[in-house]
């Protein structure tokens, strides 16, 4: 029940958002109303029959629905299994992993799960939607359901289990229909409100996945905590390990991996060993099993490693990382200082856990070996001479760098996020402010 009233709370559907999009895709594929609309009062709205354009939007979006909108339109052509089958090879192609994924049990796997969508037109009509508005949202959705299934194969999870984790990663992002665009397209950091609406997606999709009786709830649970965290720090809830499914952590490790992929091979210039460099280390975000299991399914594919720069580049990423190692070290020592001159002021409650981010974090580096003396001889030596057998491990040392970087900007944001409970403890936000510029002008040096 409480859950209940708080995924009602979190709940930020927004018709017109959608509505706009049915706009959009009506202009080639006919949107039409399938049922009549009425509010939440029973009023009639508008008869069915009619298409969705922006004057039956802008009527529709002013009414709160008794029925969402979802359930009442139909489209002329919705997406078919052999469409999506299509869209998943040329995603494939574009990632240079055809032919990789061709060798193995991973593609006909990928392809079987896929059979579901006939099951359930209104997800079909969804992702239709998703791949016209978000194109490249869906396409990462095809892949990301592709490993997902391979990782509960690897598990060993029941048909039915994987079915429903297979399903719900593939609708996992259709609530991003329902936020405004400028946001969902957004290339930099959001602001506090943006972050705001971007979390309520898996609130509207697990909304969209109740509304259809064929789906089972497993499917709309494992959607909603595919963004929790096994540490307490994911959203919306914040829920811990002993509170969370494996099937939302299925979707979770593989949602990170989709990042990862975005960001070093998509968007960059890099190999799918990156991929492997960065997702092998430690995390608490998510269960050891789910995570081994991932790292099994990944390293089974024999990627192979292409240099992501020219030789040049390679002194000069070694230099950069020479540098960085010794930012983070400073900013580790700074950071566990704050620990131990105010040890008052930093205890764990339940809505801020300093101690536990501080020792996630020395967890994760410690794993790593980042600052192991060894390394220093290993750099040094760089600095002299660079062959082309060096590369995958200036790579793989830089990749980790960054992703340490980046965990250490997680700890400082939440810090930031509980600047009100810190200024209650500290009596001010003026040392909080202070501690919060000084640790990020290290990072920025």
């Amino acid at each position: 029940m409480v859950m209940d009233e708080q995924l009602e709370k979190q709940h930020l559907l927004s018709d017109e958002h959608y509505l706009n999009h049915l706009t959009e895709v009506n202009k080639h594929n006919k949107v039409v109303l399938s049922e009549d609309i009425y509010n939440q009062n029973g009023v009639l709205v508008i008869k069915k029959g009619v298409e969705v354009n922006s004057e039956l939007t802008y009527k529709i979006a002013r009414h709160k629905l008794k029925v969402p909108i979802d359930q009442s339109i139909s489209l002329h052509q919705a997406i078919t299994y052999e469409h999506v089958i299509e869209s998943f090879q040329q995603r494939l192609q574009e990632l240079k992993l055809a032919d990789l994924f061709q060798k193995t049990a991973m593609f006909d796997d990928a392809l079987r799960a896929f059979k579901v969508i006939p099951k359930h037109p209104q997800v079909a009509q969804k992702l239709t939607i998703l791949k016209e508005r978000f194109p490249d949202i869906f396409s990462r959705s095809l892949t990301r359901s592709g490993m997902a299934i391979n990782v509960c194969k690897e598990l060993n999870l029941s048909e039915s289990m994987s079915e429903n984790i297979f399903l719900a990663t593939l609708i996992s992002d259709v609530g991003l229909l329902h936020i405004a665009p400028e946001i969902v397209n957004k290339d930099k950091e959001f602001t506090p409100q943006e972050w705001k609406m971007m979390q309520g997606h898996v609130a509207i999709g697990k909304h969209f996945t109740d509304q259809i009786k064929a789906i089972p709830p497993e499917v709309g649970k494992a959607l909603l905590e595919h963004h929790e965290r096994l540490d307490g720090y994911g959203y919306p809830f914040g829920k811990t390990a002993e509170s969370l499914s494996v099937e939302g952590q299925v979707i979770a490790i593989v949602d990170k991996m989709s990042g990862v992929v975005k960001k070093l091979v998509s968007n960059g210039t890099y190999s799918w060993q990156s991929v492997i460099h960065v997702m092998q280390i430690s995390s608490t975000a998510h269960s050891a099993d789910v995570h081994d299991a991932l790292m099994r399914v990944l390293k089974r594919v024999q990627f192979p490693f292409k240099p992501a720069f020219e030789f040049k580049a390679y002194k000069s990423i070694v230099e950069q990382s020479i540098l960085k190692r010794r930012r983070l070290n400073l900013w580790l020592k700074e950071f566990s200082k704050i620990y131990e001159d105010h040890k008052k002021f930093m205890n764990d409650s339940p809505t801020f856990k300093p101690i536990g981010l501080l020792h996630k974090l020395e967890y994760t580096v410690a794993n790593t070996g980042l600052f192991d003396k060894s390394l220093d001889d290993w750099l040094d030596s760089l600095r002299l001479s660079i062959s082309e057998h060096d590369y995958v491990d200036i790579e793989e040392f830089a990749l980790l760098l960054d992703e340490i970087e980046y965990r250490c900007l997680f700890v400082m944001r939440k810090f930031e996020e509980a600047k009100d409970e810190l200024a209650q403890r500290f009596g001010g936000v003026e040392i909080i402010l202070a501690y919060h510029q000084g640790l990020r002008s290290i990072l920025a040096r």
